[in-house]
């Protein structure tokens, strides 16, 4: 893994928090996917618990890279969601929150600088509308799955957090300019 370059992606949260990894073509030509995973917890489990997990799943994927070969890591910003009542809908807000601490603690402490973009954003990068069209949390991310799917070459499709978290991982290596980071490589 000498020469090769990557950029990260993270779909944050304290159940399910994704990850993909995506190699930087040479040349600047796109990406391939390394690797991605969802780091699960257990809701039964205390925050500390569940933090701990996340934390050193996170570390333990990211130790197969050498230091400074991941250029960059595009974190999902938090929204917080209300009802139409203006009530938060997110359950978990202040956990969801303190998890995306710990991801972007465990980044800084793997040398990899990170960015944070909007789900929009992410989605953008990917050539999906911000608000996709479905009646369905599953419609709604639909689009981004089959856009990450084609973008990577990918036989089947990612779950919804792997490929929010590709996405992310588009973005970060877009706004770098995959043509500079490339550069670095050869």
């Amino acid at each position: 893994m000498t020469n090769q370059i990557f950029t990260l992606g993270i779909d944050p949260g304290l159940a399910h928090p994704a990850f993909a990894v995506l190699e930087i073509i040479s040349g600047g030509n796109g990406y391939r996917l390394a690797t991605s995973g969802v780091l699960r917890t257990a809701p039964k489990d205390t925050l500390d618990r569940r933090l701990s997990e996340i934390r050193f799943g996170l570390a333990a994927a990211l130790d197969s890279y050498s230091p400074r070969s991941i250029l960059v890591a595009g974190v999902e910003a938090y929204g917080v969601h209300f009802t139409k009542g203006g009530k938060v809908k997110a359950k978990n807000r202040d956990g969801t929150l303190q998890a995306i601490g710990v991801i972007k603690a465990a980044l800084f402490a793997h040398l990899i600088p990170v960015h944070t973009y909007t789900e929009g954003e992410g989605k953008r990068a990917v050539g999906v509308p911000q608000k996709a069209a479905g009646r369905t949390h599953s419609e709604r991310k639909m689009p981004t799955r089959v856009a990450v799917m084609r973008i990577l070459g990918l036989p089947e499709i990612l779950s919804d957090h792997e490929s929010d978290a590709a996405a992310q991982a588009i973005c970060a290596g877009n706004r770098l300019g995959i043509e500079r980071a490339a550069g670095r490589a050869g």
